[in-house]
């Protein structure tokens, strides 16, 4: 965050679970983490992929791979 300055930030995978709980943890390490001003424009979200992020993010990849020209 400190370096590449993102305004978003989106947690997925069986993270996701954790709900407010994990979104209130990841507020708290950054204020405690990163240097003044970084987060005052950040948002953190859930992923609405849930559980399957990750396993959609690899099938797309995958399909990126077989039909490249």
């Amino acid at each position: 965050v400190n370096l590449l300055n993102p305004s978003l930030i989106v947690l997925g995978g069986g993270l996701v679970n954790a709900g407010d709980v994990l979104l209130a943890s990841a507020r708290e390490a950054l204020r405690c983490y990163t240097m003044m001003g970084i987060i005052e424009d950040l948002e953190i979200r859930l992923s609405k992929l849930g559980v399957d992020a990750s396993a959609l993010g690899r099938a797309i990849i995958a399909m990126d791979d077989v039909f490249a020209p």
